[in-house]
Parts: C-alpha cells; sequence; structure tokens
C-alpha cells in the first residue's frame, strides 16, 4: 500500500500549488499522529477533564483542546506555505508568516472534544485558503475559494481525509505510525442508509424542518444514527451514504456549527464526493462568509436527501 509521505512526493512537484500544498498536508499529518499517540498512550488519563476556561463560543474549553490547537500551531510554524492561522482556540487571526505566496489554515483543532471523556471517537477539520491579508473584507474566504480541506478522525482507528484536486482519498494510521492509503477516490453511494440529527432539538427547529426530517424518520430505508460528534457523524454518511443536519434553533435565533472552520471544509469535502451542502438558505460554500467565528446552520450529504430548508 502506498503511503501517504510517498503519496505526497509522488503529487507535490506537479506545480507550485501542489508544491504547497501537500507541505501543509504533510504538516497537518504529522501533527495528526502526535494526538493519536497522545489519545492512545500511557498518559492518556491526564488528558480528561476541562481546562478551566472557555472559547470565543463562550463553550467550557477541554485540555485537550489547547494541547491540540499547540500541537499543529507548533507544525505549521515549521512550514513558509501557512501565513496565518484560524481557530475555535483564538480570538482573532494568528500570523505566522508574511509571505505573499502563502496560505491561511483554518481549524477545529479537535472537534467534539467533550466526548473524550466517554470514549467517543473526536476528530480534527481543517480548511485551506490562499491568504490575500486582506482581513478586513472577509468575504474573499467564501467555501468555493478553498484550496483544499481535510479531516482526521480518532476512533478505533486514526483516519485522514483529504479533498483536493477534485478527488477525495482517506489514509488509516498503521501500527508504525505511517498513514498508508485506503481509498483513493472516496464518492457517496448511490443509496444513502442515515440520517444524523439531535431529535431532542425537534422543539426548537423551524416548522419547514421538522416537517423534512418527519419525512426522513418515515423513510423505511433510512436508519437515524447519531454521535454527537460532527465530523464522525460526517465521515459515517459519507463512506454509507446519508444526511447530517445541524438546523438554526428559531427560538433563539441562533446556530451553533462555525462556517469558516467546520461547515466550510466539510462542504469541499461532500461536493467532491457528489453530494450538497446548505447553510442559512444557500449552497454553504457560497455562502459570503462576515467573520471568523460565524457561526451557521448545517445539511449535508447525499444530493437526493438534501433540501434548502431553514
Amino acid at each position: 500500500m502506498i503511503s501517504l509521505k510517498d503519496y505526497i512526493n509522488q503529487n507535490s512537484a506537479n506545480s507550485d500549488q501542489d508544491k504547497a500544498i501537500f507541505e501543509i498536508i504533510n504538516k497537518i499529518s504529522d501533527g495528526v499522529i502526535q494526538i493519536s499517540k497522545l489519545l492512545y498512550g500511557i498518559n492518556s488519563l491526564d488528558l480528561f477533564g476541562k481546562y478551566g476556561g472557555e472559547n470565543i463560543h463562550g463553550e467550557e474549553v477541554e485540555k485537550l483542546d489547547l494541547l491540540a490547537n499547540d500541537i499543529f500551531l507548533e507544525n505549521f510554524i515549521q512550514t513558509e506555505y501557512i501565513s496565518a492561522v484560524v481557530c475555535e482556540e483564538l480570538d482573532d487571526i494568528k500570523q505566522i508568516h508574511g509571505h505573499d505566496d502563502s496560505y491561511l489554515v483554518m481549524m477545529d483543532p479537535l472537534d467534539g472534544s467533550s466526548n473524550v471523556d466517554v470514549s467517543v471517537s473526536i476528530g480534527s477539520i481543517f480548511g485551506v485558503w490562499e491568504n490575500n491579508f486582506d482581513y478586513s473584507d472577509f468575504k474573499s474566504y467564501k467555501g468555493s475559494n478553498l484550496k483544499m480541506s481535510m479531516y482526521a478522525i480518532y476512533g478505533p482507528n486514526t483516519i485522514l481525509v483529504i479533498g483536493y484536486d477534485s478527488k477525495v482519498i482517506s489514509f488509516i494510521l498503521d501500527s508504525e505510525s505511517k498513514f498508508v492509503m485506503l481509498d483513493q477516490n472516496i464518492k457517496l453511494p448511490l443509496n444513502p442508509k442515515y440520517y444524523s440529527t439531535n431529535l431532542s432539538n425537534n422543539k426548537n427547529w423551524s416548522k419547514d424542518i421538522q416537517e423534512y426530517v418527519d419525512t426522513l424518520r418515515i423513510n423505511e430505508s433510512l436508519t437515524q444514527r447519531y454521535v454527537g460528534s460532527l465530523v464522525v457523524d460526517f465521515h459515517r454518511n459519507l463512506l454509507k451514504g446519508g444526511i447530517h443536519l445541524n438546523p438554526k434553533n428559531v427560538r433563539m435565533n441562533k446556530s451553533k456549527l462555525r462556517l469558516m472552520y467546520e461547515a466550510n471544509p466539510l462542504a469541499y469535502i461532500i461536493n467532491i464526493a457528489g453530494g450538497k451542502s446548505f447553510s442559512e438558505g444557500v449552497d454553504t460554500l457560497e455562502l459570503e462568509p462576515e467573520g471568523i467565528h460565524q457561526t451557521v446552520s448545517l445539511i449535508i450529504g447525499n444530493a437526493n436527501l438534501t433540501k434548502n430548508i431553514e
């Protein structure tokens, strides 16, 4: 089986962009390996529990959130191709290098981290844009302008999924801490199996969303599966076929998911794999961002299941 390192070596010389993107993929994968070793290491008990502070969204921060954030930042500093980073653990854009020919990485360093204490699978999410350094006009960082996105799953296995150059590929971490190819061209199955949403929030959804979910519930070809870690629910539906819904809370007029480092990167991957995604009444990738921590609704999955409903 081809290793990620070999795959990078074979493809990074095609263009200047390929060279930069595959170097970024390499640095992200190094960070994922470090986090995997922490999670499955002999001192993993030290990772449990809250840090004591809150992030920009007012959520309690897990110890591992900060560790993961620091690990990726340390890896990003080592490459000239990453000039700035955005994530939920940082209030503002973090400048790393000032190179004009460079990229901006937006990440959720540990998606689903509240599930760590109960041993539920979690992950990391990344989106990569060309960095134009004009942060006063953030609209240029639409999802449709993404150059690459990827995510990792930390579960029974550590999995890396990459969306780049009109292809979605995956790698699995082997016993020697080396990523080897798992799938070289992921496409959504034609017959989806699952729908994923937190039905306990039904009372907070719009009438249209409630009726929409009811049609999914009575669809005999679909079964509900909901983990509560966005990236994990997404990964299962990507491989098996399905739809994930995280609708707006109309009672509070508030959405939960982060456009820039959760919804957009996953929408980019689902689009390549043959699916669709909608947020706030439009195609997720076409939504003009208003800021780095903007929250949105998300309906994402097989094209024949997704509907643009708010």
